[in-house]
C-alpha cells in the first residue's frame, strides 16, 4: 500500500472528498526477492542486520544530499549544484560501501522511481527529491485504513452506471466534433460519443 503525502494534492483532495482518511492502515509485510536471496517483512531490513545498517547509513547520508539543497524548486542555485550534478546516483552508491544485496535493491526500487537505471540519475536529482521530500508535512501522509483500491471504489459508485465493466473497445474515430468509442458489451456492440478520450494501460 503506498503513502500519499502532502506532495500528492490531487489523490489527498479525492481521497478527503471521500472520507477516505479516517485512519492510518498498517503497512503490510512484502515478500522480498534480492541477490538470489528471500524474505518476507515490512521493508528490505528483514534481511538481517548487514542491510538493515545499510539502510541506517544510507538514510543518513541521503539526508546529508538533502541538506545541499536549501531550496528544492531551484535545485541549480545550491552551492554544490554542479558537483552533485556531474556525479550519478550509482557513482555516489558505490562510495558507501553498500552490500550487494542492498545496491540490487537500491537499484529496482530508483528505476521504479525514475524510469531509467541509477547510472544515469543526477545525485543532484537525488539531492533535491530527498529535500522536497523531507519538507512536506509529516501529517499530511495518509492512505485509506481499507487499502487503497477503496478510492477508485469509491469514485465509480458516485459515477453510477456511467461506469462500463466487462466491455471490450472495438474501435475509436476522431473527429473535429469529439470522438466516437464503440464497445461491445455482453456480445453487443454500441458507441458513445465524447468530448475527449484518455487511452491507458
Amino acid at each position: 500500500l503506498p503513502i500519499f503525502n502532502g506532495g500528492h494534492t490531487h489523490v489527498q483532495t479525492l481521497l478527503r472528498r471521500f472520507g477516505l482518511l479516517s485512519g492510518r492502515a498498517p503497512s503490510a509485510p512484502r515478500l522480498y526477492r534480492f541477490h538470489g536471496r528471500q524474505t518476507i517483512g515490512r521493508t528490505v531490513a528483514a534481511f538481517g542486520p548487514e542491510v538493515a545498517n545499510d539502510l541506517r547509513k544510507l538514510g543518513r547520508r541521503t539526508a546529508a544530499l538533502g541538506r545541499a539543497v536549501p531550496d528544492p524548486h531551484r535545485p541549480w542555485t545550491a552551492l554544490t549544484a554542479a558537483d552533485l550534478d556531474h556525479r550519478s546516483v550509482a557513482e555516489w552508491l558505490d562510495d558507501l560501501g553498500l552490500s550487494p544485496l542492498t545496491l540490487s535493491y537500491l537499484s529496482v526500487w530508483h528505476r521504479l522511481d525514475y524510469s531509467i537505471d541509477n547510472d544515469q540519475i543526477s545525485l543532484l536529482q537525488l539531492a533535491r527529491d530527498d529535500r522536497l521530500y523531507r519538507n512536506e508535512p509529516s501529517n499530511s501522509d495518509g492512505r485509506p485504513r481499507q487499502g487503497m483500491d477503496a478510492l477508485p471504489r469509491a469514485m465509480a459508485a458516485e459515477l453510477g452506471n456511467q461506469v462500463k465493466l466487462c466491455t471490450q473497445v472495438v474501435s475509436l474515430s476522431q473527429d473535429a466534433g469529439g470522438v466516437t468509442i464503440r464497445y461491445r458489451q455482453h456480445g453487443a456492440v454500441t458507441s458513445i460519443r465524447a468530448a475527449r478520450v484518455v487511452v491507458a494501460i
